[in-house]
């Protein structure tokens, strides 16, 4: 019975290896998808084509878009990293391992490394994705009302009402997205 259970348990610790390093490709992917699309936004905005500036106020969707996957990603693995930190105790009983499980087992050591370094690499890159997710609409809404007003779109008020509530949602967007970051931080930590 021992043999099964220490045979399921491993499987599914691999399995969940698998899946955190399907996540951390994931976010790097997402994070390449965002710098690309964001460029081609900024090159489109400054063509010489009428209606190019709108194209900076599409930069803060793609932005939310991709922050949103990359946060939800984040927590996704917080929440492998905790399960397998369990699975990780249930193995170290089941072979009978008297010493620190943080000593053997990768989940448990990079936590216990963490605690005693105070530092959190993976916070960094989190941090670095939320403060793009502002940095992003306010440079969009800034572009497109240099364009607007060098070339006299934003004399029309239809132009006005349209970036006055693309920014206010752009805002609204990213406050939420920043308290959603901040929150899973708070309870993981």
């Amino acid at each position: 019975m021992k043999e099964k259970q220490l045979d399921f348990f491993k499987a599914s610790y691999l399995d969940c290896r698998k899946e955190i390093q399907m996540r951390i490709t994931q976010r790097d992917h997402f994070a390449i998808q965002e710098v690309v699309a964001i460029c081609a936004l900024l090159t489109i905005g400054f063509t010489s084509f009428d209606y190019a500036l709108f194209a900076f106020l599409i930069m803060p969707i793609i932005s939310v878009f991709y922050t949103i996957q990359i946060l939800y990603s984040y927590s996704m693995h917080k929440r492998l990293h905790n399960f397998l930190k369990e699975l990780e105790s249930k193995i170290a009983e089941l072979l009978d391992y008297q010493g620190d499980v943080d000593k053997l087992f990768w989940e448990s050591n990079c936590e216990t490394n963490k605690d005693k370094e105070h530092r959190n690499a993976v916070g960094k890159r989190k941090l670095f994705f939320s403060c793009a997710a502002f940095a992003v609409p306010i440079i969009g809404c800034l572009l497109f009302l240099y364009r607007g007003l060098n070339e006299k779109v934003l004399g029309n008020i239809a132009v006005i009402v349209i970036v006055a509530v693309a920014c206010f949602l752009y805002l609204s967007v990213t406050t939420a997205i920043f308290l959603f970051a901040r929150k899973g931080s708070k309870k993981n930590a």
